[in-house]
């Protein structure tokens, strides 16, 4: 049987709870078209993300970006979201002022904000060299969901 020596602590570790800043939350609403069905569409997403971000009382409420009826299959009309950020003054996750239309999809549609997470991305390929690859069905991804708090309403996704 081993041996365990129990080392005390030099003084009582007490955890400070550091007052959590509140959040800047926008949402981002869209139609691809103008028809009536669509702007009445539009117009509920805008009163619904608008009431839910200012119903948080740890967020402050910073806006909606919207295309309404206009198509997403345009890159130019899709840059709309990133120049409003850029006026407003809200930094990239680089600190930066320039937000590109790319980087603003992959935040929407990465499951991470959501609060769930897909495992096994990628995958190693040789341990030896530490080569890594894309998992594009090489090896089994799982997804778990709630995985861990979300950072937008699941609703987006849906």
């Amino acid at each position: 049987m081993k041996k365990v020596q129990v080392i005390e602590a030099k003084q009582a570790f007490q955890a400070k709870v550091a007052e959590k800043p509140k959040l800047r939350v926008c949402a981002y609403c869209r139609v691809s078209s103008s028809h009536e069905e669509q702007l009445n569409s539009f117009d509920a997403q805008v009163e619904y993300y608008t009431n839910y971000i200012k119903s948080n009382q740890d967020w402050i409420f910073a806006g909606i970006y919207a295309d309404d009826g206009v198509s997403g299959k345009s890159k130019e009309k899709r840059t709309r979201i990133a120049k409003d950020l850029e006026r407003d003054g809200v930094p990239n996750w680089h600190g930066k002022p320039k937000w590109y239309e790319g980087s603003i999809r992959k935040m929407l549609t990465n499951e991470k904000y959501k609060g769930d997470a897909l495992l096994q991305k990628t995958y190693t390929v040789d341990f030896l060299s530490k080569k890594r690859a894309d998992n594009n069905g090489q090896v089994p991804q799982y997804y778990v969901e709630d995985s861990h708090p979300a950072n937008q309403h699941s609703r987006m996704y849906n």
